[in-house]
């Protein structure tokens, strides 16, 4: 816990032991794998409770009376209630200090009792130094007001779904005017069939699985058997909502693949995300007239793909060359995978689209037509041996010693992936694009511009071989110290390289860490963050899978960990 006056752990159980905010992280024993919860606790308005932790060495008596003289009281505790097992006790008593029951553990979490009189007495016994929960009662109310469930049911009994198909499940308790009750979902089989709290319903595989509601409090249960059946044809994975189809997945090993215009009599209209990824025996694929959508990545990764070919009566999408394009040819749609040596984007080509080359391992330089003017940044990823761009005398962009730029050299926006060693800015760049280095896998330097004055968000991460980020003092908004980036006056991480290797030691006196700046640095082991640090941006860790541990100090005001 960052913060044990708010939150302390023991045994792996949350404390909620004062008013505030604390970072919890768990980690496996090795320190490969870690898991971070914010967790805010605030005032818990409650007829009787410990506190939390209870102290050691306890022999202490609560006492809650309810107003109106009732012959009987029920008395609900709450599901956190607990204290060590078989060393702390919790001793429930009626008004006469009569012997309701005496509970370990968690053996009262949950739990409603039903008390003779109008007084509850708690006595809590603790003879250890180990500190848990304790008790808190929730709810005390006259016994004949109490009222849990005595029926819970489904909207359904029993379901079929296609794979890939969700459906929200919703219960009801009977009477509708049941107090207190603690609902939560389960699947029998999460292989076929997975489900959220609330009752989303997920198709995972082909097969049988109940989805059960359980109520803890009343015990009650309710059940649906759902059948997840496969629809596939020709190794294709299909859905239906009854007027269209879309391909969801591929697992088929043909190396010519006609996509069919209809099945089961409906129009195959949507090739979905992913669709075709990572399909290496793929080397053709025909796309029939009725398509009207196409996912930007459903073709990524077929590293053997070298046509896509588009039906001639096809309203939305055109072919040339097995490239795929937008009916009018000025949207490049998806490059084959499997393409090899030089690419020449043709005349007519206005936009090049999300991850239109991604994983195009065997192109060695793109050259763009003078009618290109916008381009994704995720157009390039992973050309593993991209080394060049080329233009023709384009309005829009301008290429220096490969690199590519907008036409007055003002905006990075892409290094070539395979382009090798350290990298000099030119003095006139201003901007970085977002992902302008992305999957530059054998950059190891760089050294920004003195003008450079922005760099959008995740522009520097996923380089993995970059070792360092300098920069000039004559540049007016940032600064760089032992190859890491930083704002101006140093206050903020910018940017710490994929490359960096080991334990990170932030100086006293940063204030922020920056959106991505420590993205995808996989062989950071820890980042010991100082006292001085108030904000910590979005996905300022995403990717660096190698940190065991992150300590937030009580000055962290402000973190986006996702």
């Amino acid at each position: 816990s960052s913060n044990e006056d708010v939150v302390k752990i023991v045994d792996g159980r949350f404390s909620a032991v004062g008013k505030g905010v604390a970072t919890v992280v768990a980690k496996s024993v090795n320190g490969a794998k870690k898991a971070v919860v914010t967790v805010n606790v605030s005032d818990r308005d409650a007829p009787l409770q410990s506190s939390h932790p209870y102290e050691s060495g306890l022999n202490q008596k609560y006492t809650y009376t309810l107003e109106g003289e009732p012959e009987k009281i029920a008395v609900a505790f709450s599901h956190d209630t607990y204290v060590e097992e078989y060393e702390d006790f919790i001793i429930v008593m009626d008004k006469n200090n009569e012997n309701v029951g005496t509970y370990t553990a968690d053996q009262l979490a949950g739990k409603v009792l039903i008390i003779d009189g109008d007084t509850v007495n708690i006595m809590l016994i603790s003879d250890g130094d180990v500190e848990y929960f304790g008790f808190c009662i929730t709810h005390v109310m006259p016994a004949e007001k109490f009222l849990t469930a005595s029926e819970i049911t489904l909207d359904k009994d029993a379901l079929e779904l296609n794979y890939g198909d969700t459906y929200k499940l919703n219960y009801t308790l009977s009477p509708n005017g049941a107090l207190i009750s603690d609902v939560y979902f389960v699947s029998s089989d999460n292989d076929v069939v997975s489900v959220d709290p609330d009752g989303t319903v997920y198709a995972m595989n082909k097969g049988q699985a109940y989805v059960i509601v359980y109520d803890k409090v009343s015990g009650k249960s309710a059940q649906c058997l759902i059948t997840v059946n496969k629809n596939v044809i020709d190794g294709m994975h299909y859905t239906s909502d009854g007027e269209k189809i879309s391909i969801t997945y591929y697992e088929g090993e043909e190396e010519t693949l006609t996509i069919p215009s209809k099945i089961d009599d409906l129009p195959v209209e949507v090739i979905a995300d992913g669709a075709f990824m990572y399909s290496p025996t793929l080397k053709s694929v025909t796309v029939p007239s009725t398509v009207t959508v196409i996912a930007n990545d459903a073709f990524v990764g077929c590293v053997n793909l070298t046509e896509i070919n588009v039906s001639e009566e096809n309203e939305k999408f055109s072919s040339s060359d097995g490239v795929l394009y937008s009916k009018d040819g000025t949207y490049l749609v998806a490059c084959p995978g499997g393409k090899t040596g030089g690419f020449i984007v043709k005349d007519g080509v206005v936009a090049i689209g999300a991850h239109a080359f991604n994983m195009c391992v065997n192109i060695t330089d793109i050259t763009l037509s003078p009618t290109v003017e916008l381009i994704s940044q995720t157009a390039f990823d992973y050309c593993e041996k991209l080394t060049a761009f080329a233009v023709e005398s384009s309005d829009h962009f301008a290429v220096r010693d490969g690199v590519l730029y907008t036409k007055d050299m003002k905006a990075l926006v892409h290094y070539p992936c395979a382009k090798e060693g350290k990298y000099v800015m030119p003095q006139s760049v201003e901007v970085i694009k977002d992902g302008a280095f992305n999957s530059a896998v054998k950059l190891t330097d760089i050294t920004i511009s003195k003008n450079l004055s922005e760099i959008e968000k995740g522009a520097l991460s996923h380089a993995e071989n970059l070792k360092t980020v300098t920069c000039g003092e004559d540049n007016m908004f940032f600064a760089s110290s032992n190859g890491i980036l930083y704002d101006k006056d140093k206050k903020t991480v910018v940017c710490c390289p994929s490359a960096y290797n080991g334990e990170f030691f932030i100086k006293d006196g940063v204030e922020t860490i920056g959106e991505y700046a420590f993205a995808a640095c996989v062989n950071v082991t820890d980042v010991f963050i100082p006292s001085t640090v108030k904000r910590i941006g979005k996905y300022a860790f995403f990717g660096a899978d190698g940190i065991s541990q992150i300590i937030l100090p009580p000055s962290v005001v402000s973190a986006e960990l996702e």
